[in-house]
């Protein structure tokens, strides 16, 4: 079942493949995140884009970040 407010990398209306050069940025903006929501950072790294989702859903709101090197 699919939350109200729940986005899916799959929404990303209007990229045709992951040979594109997305800008992070961009990426962000495309998935409509507001200020209170959560989000997740699956195979997040060092937190490249955890800091970007960070800043949009605000201190309301959660990021999760996971990846399956433990180092990070």
């Amino acid at each position: 079942m699919r939350r109200e407010g729940t986005v899916l990398f799959s929404d990303l209306r209007g990229f045709t493949s992951f040979s594109e050069r997305l800008e992070p940025d961009q990426v962000v903006e495309a998935l409509r995140l507001r200020p209170g929501q959560t989000a997740c950072d699956v195979g997040a790294g060092p937190g490249y884009f955890s800091l970007r989702l960070a800043r949009v859903v605000g201190p309301q709101g959660r990021v999760f970040a996971v990846d399956v090197e433990p180092k990070l």
